[in-house]
């Protein structure tokens, strides 16, 4: 996957997206979506389920047929 955008210019309407962070660790991959609140980029409802500090984003893939 390529055409990794930055995060400030994801979608901010409840669309699940594929994020990084590629200060820390561009390897690992979370399907999120933002949410308005303290920690915007949830991953789930509960309240642990966030994500902080992430730095890029791209449109999730099709599922395969």
């Amino acid at each position: 996957m390529t055409d990794w955008k930055n995060i400030r210019t994801a979608p901010k309407d409840g669309t699940w997206i594929l994020a990084i962070n590629v200060k820390t660790n561009a390897t690992r991959q979370h399907v999120v979506q933002y949410k308005i609140g303290k920690f915007p980029w949830v991953t789930g409802s509960a309240p642990m389920d966030f994500v902080a500090g992430l730095t890029h984003y791209q449109p999730l893939p099709e599922p395969p047929k």
